[in-house]
């Protein structure tokens, strides 16, 4: 019986050392889980953060496209109403002339995408013209 005793003794220590392994093992995994939980739901929160960030930015440059249309927009219907009161009430038909090609110069590039910034006459090749329709409309409103 002894032997018997001692066989089950030691069994029974081989089983307690195997299962205190595979708990070790367990909650070592259960660790690395939380800690792999940690890091994602850490990642989905800057993720969110990134997000909301690109949201807002978005936004902003939207209400900025927006201010800037509508500026556009007046600037134009401002210039319109410009071009037509010259037009009914200048009495120098070679001056409105002028003005309407400018006019219609700076419409087709709008329409053809270019950016050319409109004060950059000598580009065009158009100062002297330019400076004398300036003075002239100078001369008309003095």
């Amino acid at each position: 019986m002894t032997d018997n005793t001692k066989r089950l003794t030691e069994a029974n220590s081989a089983a307690r050392a195997s299962f205190a392994a595979l708990n070790e093992h367990a909650v070592v995994q259960r660790d690395n889980a939380l800690t792999a939980s940690e890091n994602y739901e850490k990642q989905i929160q800057e993720l969110r953060m990134s997000q909301q960030e690109m949201k807002d930015e978005l936004r902003m440059k939207h209400n900025a496209y927006i201010s800037e249309f509508r500026t556009r927009l007046n600037y134009e219907e401002a210039m319109g109403r410009i071009i037509d009161a010259l037009q009914e009430r200048c009495r120098d038909s070679q001056l409105v002339e002028d003005i309407l090609q400018i006019t219609d110069e700076l419409e087709e590039q709008k329409h053809e995408g270019e950016e050319e910034d409109v004060l950059d006459v000598s580009v065009r090749g158009k100062t002297n013209e330019q400076s004398n329709i300036v003075g002239r409309l100078t001369s008309f409103f003095s």
